[in-house]
């Protein structure tokens, strides 16, 4: 992932400052109490946008000393300006300079990005400038969405507690590897931020670092439910249209068509319906009628006119339909207008409605107001209900015809009124388009015999039963195979969907249910074993080391299924921390490994503990280790003689740790 090559910090035009190289594996910085450590610490995190594990969300995460002022020699030096530079590496060894700014004109919230090492920049190197607020993870100018790119790391999609589904942020990550001093040792990565409302946020991340898959599982399993609801929905409507379309033809089917497994299955759905007689397949049912229809059409059914037809009795015929139609049309045009008249008078009556609810918030209003002294004489300029000008009064008893509650409860009654006016007014609506169908049906009926009669004159005495029975098989057969393809339709759409829903919940069963797959559980067994190692080097006592577990739920370590610090010493809790956050890197996917350790020694954990701890940094070559330990005058020779005999790489900083550059 990341390695620090160097850290320089440039106060008051660059006369004083730190400038410090780190290599890889250990880089031990000592130093008495208030020289500087946690200052180049907090730097480092500050440099990278992530003060937020240290509490602050800008340049105030720094200590004074970088921000305001610092004794040097004895004299306190005011700062007038001051920035941070930062060399890191990526796992292909390219090397990139961050600058931010702590104390001058230019804003902290944006890091500059040179693409060069720090010994080689100059006022004519190019830069380019990112934003660390707002969107930094995923603007195109976000420092956090270039770092991503940098480090080439994919971050995990998590789902946040509001049901949304964001990236795991970096601040969170780091809080596995960069232990600050003041807050970081109380507990396991405890200084991952949620302030971003991600669900089991240390979960997230530990499965992150361990490569475990199980919030994969979860993301997958939750992602395969919403869709298995959203095809089940889509199944129940297709339900619900069979349902209607069988209760108004008299519909059957050969096997139940609201379970999906029936769809399943090579043999297709029947479609049968209810006759008077029998119960036939659909698509027999639509034959006969056809051939019944061409029976009725055939010319045996006309009866031939001889030539000496009356004509005169046929165009008395042919007077009569026209003035039928007309009344009829009539009639339509009636209807029709009534409908409109009732639709507008609904469109009123919604109105009032609404008028009545503002009348009543106005009323409401006015209670309000004579409750919090409206009687005592409140003096407003309008009527709140009418806006006129007032001159006196408002609340004067004099006015007072009706008071609040009457007018309130006089409302409630017109609102009843009204509601049950409109509830009429659709009853009415709902009958005037029925008799308007029955007269569109029998207009219909009247223009089709006109058209036969003014065609085809010798055939007007087709018997008007015959015809009368032709219209209702054609305009029956009209529906009914429009029925039959609409079902086919649905049916292949059913199909469809019964085999997603099979799919998806195949997909589901095949998940584990509890989210831990059997790779979780043999990294999370190997994870409980290198803790353990650890821990014997550490010289962990307080209980037997094997009644220590890591806990499928959180990836703790537990005891008997218990918070582990009820049973350890806190000294003892540091260094169950130390192999915790050690285990982690080292069985980490990370190519580029780090850990940042702020005065690892808390709770006067002894120095022999300390020297096992640096000995196995040590040996980690393959993780860069960055600790600050604090030694006094008296450990100082002891310390410096273990650091030498041991090899391990340490920076002493004398006196303080920021000095005058010519220093």
């Amino acid at each position: 992932m990341i390695n620090i090559k160097k850290l320089k910090i440039s106060i008051n035009d660059n006369t004083y400052g730190i400038d410090m190289c780190f290599k890889s594996g250990i880089n031990l910085i000592i130093g008495e109490n208030k020289v500087g450590k946690s200052t180049i610490i907090n730097a480092i995190f500050y440099s990278l946008g992530l003060e937020v594990l240290l509490g602050y969300n800008n340049e105030k995460a720094l200590k004074p000393s970088l921000r305001e002022s610092f004794l040097l020699n004895k004299e306190e030096i005011e700062i007038e300006n001051s920035f941070v530079m930062l060399e890191i590496e990526n796992d292909k060894s390219e090397n990139i300079t961050l600058e931010r700014n702590i104390v001058g004109p230019e804003k902290t919230s944006y890091i500059k990005v040179y693409n060069e090492i720090i010994d080689k920049i100059n006022d004519d190197t190019k830069y380019k400038e990112f934003y660390l607020k707002n969107d930094a993870y995923l603007g195109k100018n976000g420092f956090f969405n270039y770092l991503k790119s940098f480090l080439n790391i994919k971050l995990p999609t998590v789902e946040r507690y509001d049901g949304k589904f964001t990236e795991l942020y970096f601040e969170n990550i780091f809080s596995a590897f960069l232990i600050e001093q003041v807050g970081g040792w109380s507990t396991f990565l405890n200084s991952s931020p949620n302030m971003y409302a991600i669900k089991e946020h240390k979960q997230r991340v530990i499965e992150f670092m361990l490569g475990l898959d199980r919030n994969e599982i979860a993301l997958k399993k939750s992602s395969l439910k919403t869709l298995l609801k959203s095809k089940e929905k889509e199944w129940s409507k297709t339900n619900q249209i069979i349902n209607s379309f069988s209760k108004d033809y008299y519909l059957e089917f050969s096997k139940d068509y609201t379970d999906y497994k029936n769809f399943l299955e090579k043999e297709l759905i029947e479609i049968n319906i209810n006759t008077v007689e029998k119960t036939i397949s659909l698509n027999t049912y639509i034959k006969q009628k056809n051939e019944e229809l061409n029976h009725i059409k055939s010319n045996n059914f006309y009866k031939k006119e001889s030539e000496n037809n009356n004509l005169e009795e046929y165009s008395a015929k042919i007077k009569e339909l026209q003035e039928q139609i007309i009344i009829l049309q009539n009639k339509e045009r009636k209807y029709y207008e009534k409908r409109i008249k009732l639709k507008l008078q609904r469109n009123n009556i919604t109105e009032e409605l609404k008028k009545i609810d503002y009348e009543k918030k106005v009323f409401k209003d006015i209670k309000r107001l004579e409750n919090s002294g409206g009687k005592n004489g409140v003096e407003l300029l309008s009527c709140p209900y009418c806006s006129n000008k007032l001159s006196e009064n408002t609340f004067s008893k004099e006015v007072y015809t009706m008071d609040v509650d009457e007018n309130i409860k006089f409302l409630d009654e017109k609102l009843k009124l009204l509601l049950i006016t409109e509830k009429v007014l659709v009853e009415e609506f709902s009958e005037l388009i029925g008799k308007e169908s029955v007269i569109k049906t029998e207009l219909k009926l009247k223009l089709k015999e006109l058209e036969i009669l003014n065609t085809n004159l010798p055939k007007i005495s087709l018997q008007k039963e015959l015809y009368y029975k032709e219209f209702k098989i054609e305009e029956e057969l009209e529906k009914i195979i429009k029925v039959n393809l609409e079902l086919r339709k649905i049916f292949i759409e059913k199909k469809e969907l019964a085999n997603s829903i099979n799919e998806i919940r195949k997909n589901l069963e095949k998940l584990p249910k509890d989210d831990i797959s059997e790779m979780t559980k043999e990294k999370l067994k190997l994870f409980e074993k290198t803790i353990k190692e650890y821990l014997k080097i550490f010289n962990f006592e307080s209980i037997e080391i094997n009644r220590i577990h890591i806990s499928e739920e959180n990836y703790f370590p537990r005891v008997e299924n218990f918070d582990i610090r009820m049973h350890i010493s806190a000294s003892d809790f540091i260094r169950l921390q130390w192999a915790y956050y050690i285990s982690i890197m080292e069985l980490s996917n990370l190519s580029k490994k780090i850990l940042i350790f702020d005065e690892p020694g808390q709770q006067n954990i002894d120095f022999d503990s300390i020297e096992k701890l640096l000995l196995v940094l040590k040996e980690k070559k393959d993780i860069q280790s960055l600790v600050s330990y604090a030694i006094s005058k008296q450990t100082r020779f002891k310390v410096i003689k273990f650091l030498k005999e041991s090899k391990i790489n340490h920076i002493l900083i004398k006196g303080k740790s920021i000095k005058k550059i010519s220093e």
